[in-house]
């Protein structure tokens, strides 16, 4: 896993410099700097017509812009980002993954554009200053943990689309897209769609865990892990490690509610007892869990999940003492129909994972108010994600409702769970793969009837093409979103962490909260039912994003600018 970071200039000429790791072609024309995996690169060094010398994915990349050119990502089947300084033709080529799981930021001052995977790479330059103006705090207390695409949140600072490839030339920057959902119409029945989606999904995960040698899968005890890690199972030629999550004394305080009706470890014990896996029950305590608030800002360069993060980056640590990949069983929800929002009869017209703006706009002060328009910014948000829904001019109304909410699942929620896999394995050392996010299986399921995904049981495609290799109980077991705390004292402590903050006039995040209202929230008990974001997001979750906001604006001494 390697960090890009580079800037380029035309002044005086055609200037790259790159401050990460770099390969230079055969010929010395082409030097790439690259990040991320390439699944099918056996496949690649058979077709390409390259003398290679180090046989690296980098490598690959390489060849293939050589011989391709701009749709040379056409070709991978992986998660990558990268830059290549093109010396015969004057310019700096940046590319992308398709589902966007590599970050790669870029900000342009004057005749200089810097790039880099995460913002403090851009930032250690001079040429731009971390800044904040009104679309950016509009972003961050309307939208967040979820970011619009190629929006960058600093100010000046964008990043490359996903599916696409950006070229920097004396012309300027210009970027296009190489890949998009394509509609067609589906024609295979039901028995071949089920057979499809199996073979799609026994592949991608064959095909990741080609990649590592010591590999281990996370295990959660729902459908969609246990898919995967049935998969890896079998193709091991011994005990495949396996990995679950929990929280000091979680059996002392869980709460059942609609979205997390149970715990995880009985479920997780009865597939480790199916498979025979070697599983190791990882725990994290409640002190830990608030101080690794910070590390995920670290690894993020942004607030995120609050401690949906903090917990995966600590979990991430633990698993990478003795895997150095794992596979989950992320992002099934988004193509297979499995969040509650895909069912809901209520009439959605915002992003159904933002169910409370008032919630959101409770704490923040009245000058902040004053100047940004929260709903304004999401309301524009999301009328422009739907008109680019790609429809076909015979989709009946329902049709072309259920791929608004897919493609609004794609655009925004399944990449914020990429980016987040991808930054807490990454701090730690630890490869997240994630093998629901195969293009090729996104790319079917995107024209695959709703009747077929969800036929009187969410995700019912995906349990039926899995019959017969997993457990009755766990194939039709009800979703269960990634685990939280329940101990009051998280609770407890993040109050009297936020009450500090509160009371320190230095404090960069006072000024954009209103204390009093901060106070009387924080003397209320919290509704875990009732989360503002997701599924898992609620008063001790806002409580921990404050915490996280502040910490960044101090650390990287962000200026608002409004």
């Amino acid at each position: 896993m390697e960090n890009l970071q580079g800037f380029c200039r035309f002044q005086d000429g055609f200037m790259t410099v790159f401050q990460s790791k770099t390969l230079t072609s055969n010929c010395g024309n082409y030097t790439i700097s690259f990040d991320g995996e390439i699944y099918n690169h056996e496949e690649l060094m058979r077709s390409l017509k390259y003398n290679f010398k180090f046989k690296s994915d980098a490598e690959i990349a390489l060849a293939a812009y050589i011989q391709f050119g701009n749709e040379c990502a056409n070709h991978f089947n992986g998660v990558f980002s990268f830059v290549i300084s093109d010396s015969n033709r004057k310019k700096l080529f940046f590319c992308r993954d398709r589902l966007g799981v590599k970050p790669l930021f870029y900000g342009i001052n004057h005749n200089a554009l810097y790039f880099g995977s995460r913002p403090k790479n851009i930032f250690a330059n001079d040429g731009l200053k971390p800044q904040l103006n009104k679309e950016s705090l509009s972003e961050l207390f309307g939208l967040f943990p979820s970011r619009t695409e190629g929006f960058g949140l600093f100010e000046n600072l964008s990043e490359v689309k996903y599916g696409s490839f950006g070229i920097f030339s004396v012309d300027g920057y210009f970027e296009k897209k190489y890949w998009e959902l394509k509609c067609v119409e589906h024609d295979l029945s039901y028995e071949e769609t089920l057979q499809k989606v199996k073979s799609l999904t026994q592949d991608a995960v064959k095909l990741q865990m080609n990649k590592s040698a010591d590999k281990g899968s996370l295990l959660s005890g729902g459908l969609d892990s246990s898919i995967v890690t049935a998969i890896m199972a079998k193709e091991m030629d011994e005990p495949l490690k396996t990995y679950s999550f929990d929280y000091e004394e979680n059996e002392l305080y869980f709460q059942s509610n609609s979205f997390q009706v149970d715990m995880d470890k009985l479920w997780v014990g009865k597939m480790v007892d199916y498979l025979k896996t070697d599983h190791s029950y990882l725990e994290c305590g409640i002190d830990t869990l608030v101080d690794y608030l910070y590390k995920a800002v670290d690894a993020k360069d942004m607030p995120g999940m609050a401690d949906i993060d903090s917990s995966l980056i600590y979990f991430c640590g633990e698993v990478a003492k003795t895997s150095n990949s794992t596979l989950t069983g992320e992002c099934s929800d988004e193509i297979f129909g499995g969040y509650p929002w895909f069912h809901t009869k209520d009439k959605i017209d915002s992003f159904p994972w933002i169910r409370n703006t008032d919630f959101r706009k409770l704490l923040l002060s009245k000058d902040l108010l004053n100047k940004i328009d929260i709903d304004l910014h999401i309301k524009n948000r999301y009328e422009y994600t739907i008109s680019q829904v790609p429809t076909l001019e015979t989709d009946s109304q329902s049709k072309v409702r259920e791929r608004e909410l897919s493609y609004i699942n794609h655009k925004w929620f399944m990449t914020n769970l990429l980016d987040r896999m991808d930054a807490m394995g990454r701090y730690n050392g630890l490869t997240g793969r994630v093998p629901f996010a195969d293009h090729r299986l996104i790319e079917f399921l995107w024209n695959v009837p709703w009747e077929f995904k969800c036929n009187g049981t969410p995700k019912s495609l995906l349990r039926e093409a899995f019959k017969g290799d997993l457990p009755d109980e766990i194939l039709f077991r009800k979703k269960s979103p990634f685990p939280k705390t329940y101990h009051p004292r998280y609770e407890k402590m993040l109050s009297e962490k936020l009450k500090l903050v509160m009371d320190n006039k230095n404090s960069p995040i006072a000024p954009l909260l209103n204390k009093e209202k901060v106070f009387e929230f924080l003397a209320t008990p919290s509704d875990y039912g009732k989360p503002w974001y997701g599924q898992l997001m609620a008063g001790p979750q806002l409580m921990a994003f404050y915490l996280q906001i502040n910490y960044w604006l101090d650390k990287y001494k962000i200026e608002i600018q409004i």
